[in-house]
């Protein structure tokens, strides 16, 4: 859907420029999509959380269309993003597996768009990008990392738009790694949302040791955190910590008016069906994911159809 959409948005007349500094002007509006890495729709305050963990994305809202019911492709990162970058479906682009490459023939969103004149840049922090994968088709710019902080990414993205752009509209695609495991917010945000009262939700033994190292918390006496609801809260501070990243650089694209859509690859369980984590169930909370699409002229809606793939 994303490469349809986008594709066409590419087509549309340039919108006005407001008059805070911005690019070149250019015939064609530039098209900025936002990819998070295991962000769950519900944990967002967007989607009814109580606790206020996106304050920014809300405020993008206000002039945006928001999808209520995005399902993700896939739940886990490599077929999802190849569906995002091609507008096909797991089962037709084959990427469904760590070892498996797309191919050659098959024309990304960043292909389309450089044929139509674009600009083309990817900045991403996940070890799927790093090997490719054959994402990097048509990415003039394939900027692809693991450990690297949210902070540091959109450094990266700022320096790119400040010494990188050429004149041409531009596609940008940002892929933040937060709120995945290990689940650490920065400092400033490690006391949000933590349990003060009331009874622990147990966790197994049993269940903490079939987590794997990435999911399991600790005290700091090392011995095994064991209450549901501080992984519930840990993982809460994270999706605040990529809603201000994303606040970040909506105020360094927003001086270009760009289309500006907001997507996640996939969610994140928390025992609902028996497991934590993602990739291995199609339940909501592993495939219902946040989307939502600002166009250069704000216009606020609502979508309750439900939609696969993308912020289109």
């Amino acid at each position: 859907m994303a490469w349809l959409v986008l594709s066409g948005l590419a087509l549309l007349p340039a919108c006005s420029q407001p008059s805070a500094p911005a690019p070149p002007a250019s015939p064609r509006p530039d098209l900025v999509l936002v990819s998070i890495d295991t962000l769950r729709a519900d944990r967002l305050s967007l989607f009814g959380n109580e606790q206020p963990t996106s304050p920014r994305l809300e405020e993008l809202a206000v002039g945006a269309w928001v999808f209520g019911q995005a399902i993700s492709p896939a739940p886990w990162t490599l077929p999802s993003v190849t569906s995002t970058l091609t507008g096909l479906s797991p089962a037709e682009h084959g990427v469904v597996d760590r070892g498996l490459e797309l191919a050659s023939e098959v024309e990304t969103l960043a292909e389309t768009l450089s044929g139509l004149g674009y600009q083309t840049a990817f900045f991403g922090v996940n070890a799927a990008f790093v090997t490719g994968h054959g994402l990097d088709q048509g990415f003039e710019t394939w900027q692809a990392s693991t450990g690297l902080s949210g902070g540091q990414l959109n450094r990266q993205v700022q320096r790119f738009l400040e010494t990188g752009r050429d004149g041409r509209p531009l596609l940008l695609v940002v892929h933040y790694f937060e709120p995945h495991c290990p689940y650490q917010a920065p400092r400033p945000l490690r006391a949000r949302f933590l349990p003060t009262e009331g009874p622990a939700t147990p966790l197994s033994l049993e269940r903490y040791e079939l987590m794997g190292d990435c999911f399991d918390l600790q005290h700091q006496d090392g011995s095994p955190e064991l209450d549901q609801r501080v992984y519930r809260a840990r993982y809460e501070q994270e999706v605040l910590a990529v809603d201000q990243l994303v606040g970040e650089l909506w105020a360094m694209v927003e001086p270009a008016s760009p289309w500006f859509g907001v997507v996640a690859d996939h969610g994140e369980a928390f025992w609902e069906h028996g497991v934590h984590g993602h990739g291995d169930q199609l339940y909501q909370e592993q495939v219902r994911v946040p989307m939502l699409l600002r166009p250069p002229a704000p216009q606020a809606g609502v979508v309750d159809t439900p939609a696969m793939d993308s912020p289109v």
